[in-house]
């Protein structure tokens, strides 16, 4: 898949789900690859996080963006709440960047995010 999107040029950011457990380990860890404006410090904060990333992907120089998270059953077995809360970031960020009408984002963006892991509920 990563293969696919690079050739349709887009620019993949991976988080590395390893040691990621809850909100606070996802924010020591999981926010070191993703593109950040202001950059965040390790503190719990999701508006933080969806300032951050918005500002990074409007600075960013790519108009094509997916996000993979790797291993994310680590954080749905063990932090299913900020787990949700992080995934109404992303999609609260996507909505606003797909959408023109909203006038927040200063080019069009077209914006993947994809979650994998093992079990059950990742088949």
């Amino acid at each position: 898949m990563k293969l696919n999107l690079n050739g349709l040029g887009y620019k993949i950011f991976e988080i590395n789900g390893n040691n990621i457990v809850d909100s606070k380990s996802f924010f020591e860890h999981g926010i070191v690859n993703l593109p950040q404006d202001p950059v965040l410090s390790k503190e719990v904060n999701h508006d933080a996080l969806l300032d951050s990333l918005f500002g990074g992907l409007d600075e960013g120089e790519y108009n094509k963006v997916a996000i993979f998270w790797n291993d994310a059953n680590n954080m749905l077995e063990h932090g299913l709440e900020g787990l949700l809360r992080i995934i109404t970031v992303f999609q609260v960020l996507k909505d606003q960047i797909m959408d023109p009408r909203t006038g927040f984002f200063s080019k069009e963006t077209d914006l993947l995010i994809f979650l994998f892991g093992s079990g059950k509920n990742f088949d």
